[in-house]
């Protein structure tokens, strides 16, 4: 990564969907994780080994935290938040995890784990430990201390990505690689004590439902899906509902208690979205959709947000489903070409939908609004205004076509103005006003 990046903000509106911010990058933005405090959002550029760390109400990039080049890799995290700290997991050498101070933004500690699990790992906030999914077993750690304090190795099989917390049993639950078997953890004593045989083979995801004390346990690229109770650690119930594609959460809302899986419609061959009614386990409505991508549930407006491919246009599809209703609100083509979603975030203080668009080198910043249809307008040509800038100014070679340009600071003091360069701007936020009509740019030095 450069020392200077310059991100170029552009409004936009279409279909009943607002796109709030583009903010473009040099790199390939991939995961995704916001963390409250600080209001940050904290995105991972793994070909390039490094978290950048953005400020979430000016979109200034407060830091840039590098890790050793080894460490090029998806890198998911798991936010403490008694200590403010996050535990970001590697998927390759040099398979470590690395301990972040989300106050200063710094990394403190690297813990040495063999083989770890990129995906696999979950917050204990009533005994204050991390427990972290690797080939040579489940890794606890001690957070006060940053220290492994115990490795639980299972007796036939290795672990694999998926773990979750029973807040209420103060259990842990993990699945296998090869098997069909769920591991139960005791985490007063950090001990194994049951294996239940789910008959899913190699669990990918788990669920938790702490209304019903239940868990979903979610086969990897197959068609199976098992409900455990977690009183009696039981298997109480099978399914044969056809997953799209392990890499997309499943989605729990508590609010209505149901459950969203992406499924498969092997018919019509399209991805689809399965809605469960938790208490009788039974599919009470089929959403028929594209390709998938990943979904997130906004718990303050009750709305899931997911994506979807549509290759014949090139494009990406953000639908809005209504969960009060189970109805589709809005709907919003975004990105072109070879643009691909990678993660997706929301942050409940702004109320906005993060989407970072790999291939496009882009962060999406959706509002979580719906608009009237009358207010849509297409403005794709506002995109094309400031081409994606790799200098550390912007050339104004790039705008030489408009015939006037003025740049104000955010108090609306003119600055500069008659075609000048723009590297004289120190660092900051401005209003650039180009054939009268504004746009907000960040310059970030």
């Amino acid at each position: 990564m450069k020392k200077i990046l310059f991100l170029i903000i552009i409004p936009l509106t279409f279909y009943s969907q607002i796109i709030d911010t583009i903010i473009r990058f040099d790199e390939m933005p991939d995961c995704l994780l916001y963390v409250p405090n600080g209001n940050k959002l904290y995105i991972n550029f793994g070909s390039c080994a490094y978290h950048l760390v953005l400020d979430c109400s000016t979109y200034e990039v407060k830091k840039v935290i590098r890790r050793p080049s080894a460490s090029n890799s998806d890198a998911y995290g798991v936010w403490n938040w008694k200590r403010n700290k996050i535990y970001f997991g590697f998927s390759l050498s040099p398979e470590s995890i690395a301990v972040v101070d989300a106050e200063k933004d710094t990394i403190i500690k690297w813990i040495r784990v063999r083989n770890i699990r990129p995906w696999g790992r979950c917050y204990n906030s009533k005994n204050d430990k991390v427990y972290a999914m690797a080939g040579s077993g489940m890794v606890i750690i001690d957070c006060k201390t940053d220290s492994i304090i115990k490795i639980i190795n299972h007796p036939q099989y290795w672990f694999s990505r998926c773990v979750v917390w029973d807040s209420i049993g103060n259990k842990v639950y993990c699945g296998s690689v090869y098997s069909t078997v769920i591991g139960v953890v005791d985490c007063e004593r950090d001990s194994l004590i049951k294996i239940i045989d789910s008959r899913v083979w190699e669990p990918y995801q788990i669920v938790y439902n702490f209304l019903e004390r239940k868990i979903y346990v979610i086969e990897e690229r197959g068609e199976f899906t098992s409900t455990i109770c977690t009183i009696g650690d039981t298997l109480i119930k099978r399914f044969n509902w056809p997953l799209f594609d392990y890499d997309i959460r499943i989605i729990y809302n508590k609010r209505k208690n149901k459950i969203y899986f992406p499924g498969y419609d092997t018919i019509a061959q399209k991805g689809v979205i399965y809605i469960i009614d938790c208490k009788t386990d039974s599919i009470i409505k089929t959403i028929m959709v594209g390709e998938l991508g990943d979904m997130y549930l906004t718990e303050w407006s009750n709305r899931l947000y997911f994506i979807c491919y549509d290759y014949s246009n090139n494009c990406n599809i953000l639908y809005v489903l209504d969960c009060e209703t189970d109805s589709i609100l809005s709907q919003l083509r975004f990105g072109s070409g070879a643009c691909y979603p990678y993660g997706i975030e929301g942050n409940p203080k702004t109320r906005h939908i993060y989407i970072s668009d790999y291939w496009g080198n882009a962060l999406y910043v959706i509002r979580d609004e719906i608009v009237s249809l009358k207010e849509d307008k297409c403005k794709k040509d506002k995109i094309d205004i400031f081409p994606k800038i790799r200098k550390s100014f912007l050339d104004i070679s790039s705008i030489e076509n408009f015939k006037k340009i003025e740049i104000y600071d955010i108090l609306g003091k003119l600055i500069l103005k008659d075609k000048v360069s723009l590297n004289k701007l120190k660092k900051g936020v401005y209003i650039v006003k180009i054939d009268n009509e504004k746009k907000k740019i960040i310059v970030i030095r």
